[in-house]
């Protein structure tokens, strides 16, 4: 799923012809980059884009393909950004795993699209994407494809884990940070850090976890992730939770 970010609000202000004319240039060039990756439209809603991989056409490589595909939309934001759009950006959200896939409606109206859990999850990454100010959130399925592929070409970090609203199984969160050929001495350490203030977060060790988070804070100023734990561990300290798990409840989508 692909959102674009604070569109609706920013739309308001506009003439509908103005509005039409700038959804239809950001939706052509980011469909592009969808189906140049093997994906497939699945439809536009509003200022949303649904896309599959792996169907209808199987992919053996769906997980690899559709991470690529969210750093090349990504790089075309700021082409469209760069060349005088209205200065917009996305926020993605990744999930791989079994869907229902065909034809569904009524008898006569319907659409080829997906529908299940997974379907389901992509589109709550998508929107948790504002609770850690990041850009592109992907599920655990996505990390553990089967042919490994997407795992071995990029960095993730471990964001949370979280029990999504109206769920009862909690799920481990990732970002995708970019190509592992692009990783640096300097950004594996800072990755090596996250993930001991994780640890230190999870078994309640609060001035070492917020330690580990000031040290990525150093290296990256404005990560939105490190901004966020800050504030969950400060709120932890003055309203410790019992037999805790370091699993976050959302309350809301």
């Amino acid at each position: 799923f692909l959102d674009i970010e604070n569109f609706t609000t920013m739309s308001e202000s506009m003439e509908p012809q103005e509005v039409v004319s700038i959804i239809n240039t950001y939706f052509d060039a980011l469909a592009r980059v969808i189906m140049e990756h093997g994906g497939t439209v699945d439809k536009f809603e509003g200022d949303a884009i649904m896309a599959l991989f792996g169907a209808p056409l199987s992919m053996e490589d769906h997980a690899l393909a559709a991470c690529t595909a969210a750093l090349a939309l990504r790089e075309k934001m700021t082409e469209l950004n760069t060349a005088g759009a209205a200065g917009l950006n996305i926020c993605i959200g990744i999930a791989t795993g079994d869907a229902v896939v065909g034809n569904m409606g009524s008898q006569d109206r319907f659409d080829y699209t997906a529908m299940g859990d997974t379907v389901n999850t992509a589109s709550r990454l998508e929107g948790g994407n504002k609770f850690y100010g990041t850009r592109t959130l992907v599920s655990g399925g996505t990390i553990g494809s089967k042919d490994g592929a997407a795992q071995a070409a990029f960095v993730f970090r471990r964001v949370d884990r979280v029990r999504l609203k109206g769920k009862t199984e909690a799920i481990d969160i990732y970002e995708i940070m970019g190509p592992k050929a692009g990783l640096s001495k300097k950004g594996a350490g800072v990755l090596e850090a996250w993930h001991q203030a994780l640890e230190y977060y999870r078994n309640q060790k609060w001035d070492e976890a917020e330690a580990r988070v000031r040290e990525v804070l150093k290296a990256m100023p404005e990560d939105g992730p490190a901004k966020a734990y800050l504030k969950r561990i400060a709120w932890l300290r003055e309203n410790p939770l019992q037999g805790w798990d370091g699993t976050w409840g959302f309350e809301r989508k």
